[in-house]
């Protein structure tokens, strides 16, 4: 608050417009949605005419990930393809690593299986050694599953030891469980979410109806508080075949 009165005082618009762009991936991961997309259109629309700024290639993909969760595939696709032009453009950090994951993602969201195979195959060859980004999350390594790579296929990128690293490779080894306790110490609520998704399923699966009511709930209820339509259609029937007691 302090660094962004002080932006205000100088009158810094460009400074005002970063820290803004910054706020936007923790408001995503606070389950802040609709802040999230308010900020996003109106620190990009007013500025196209002065061009693309670095940080607005994750906030496309941050507002991506929403609408995607809101069932809004087509507005995703158009922020997936939007981010994956400007970091290509950019050239720059991880940029392109970030932006091709989350156009893997809306690329398989829409059927489009190829095509995201083949990105997620460029971004993994060019993955860059150190930690991994933050925004390559629960997403990227549902992703990774969905196209059938397993946890190994992250050896040898010589990435830095994190927890979210560990959260990936929990989720990439089928520990669903342990991934979305992991984001849950981060404090990424959509990761988490996301995690116990797949950890119910696959609980229920194994003829686990009440491990999987544990994690399906906490997801359920976080997708319901954030109108996460998409996600709730695919989480509410695993909740129901569990044995939930409906929400009021």
């Amino acid at each position: 608050m302090a660094g962004h009165n002080a932006a205000d005082r100088l009158g810094s618009v460009q400074l005002l417009r970063w820290m803004r762009f910054e706020n936007v991936i923790g408001e995503f991961w606070l389950g802040l949605w609709d802040d999230v997309e308010t900020a996003v259109g109106q620190a990009v629309a007013p500025d196209e005419a002065r061009g693309s700024h670095y940080l607005e290639v994750p906030c496309r993909v941050v507002r991506g990930l929403v609408r995607l969760a809101r069932g809004a595939l087509d507005e995703a696709l158009a922020d997936s393809e939007a981010a994956l032009a400007m970091a290509d453009a950019w050239g720059d950090g991880h940029t392109p690593a970030v932006a091709r994951a989350f156009c893997a993602r809306a690329l398989l969201a829409a059927g489009r299986r190829d095509e995201a195979a083949e990105l997620t195959g460029v971004l993994l060859e060019q993955l860059r050694p150190g930690l991994l980004e933050v925004t390559l999350g629960a997403d990227f390594g549902v992703t990774l599953v969905e196209l059938g790579h397993a946890a190994e296929v992250l050896d040898g990128k010589s990435l830095a030891p994190s927890r979210w690293l560990d959260a990936l490779r929990a989720l990439l080894a089928g520990e669903e469980a342990r991934a979305a306790d992991l984001y849950a110490e981060i404090g990424s609520r959509p990761d988490e979410a996301l995690a116990r998704l797949r950890a119910g399923r696959r609980l229920l699966d194994a003829g686990q109806p009440d491990q999987a009511r544990e994690q399906l709930e906490v997801a359920v209820a976080f997708w319901r508080e954030v109108r996460a339509a998409a996600y709730l259609a695919e989480a509410e029937p695993l909740l129901a075949a569990a044995g939930h007691r409906r929400f009021n």
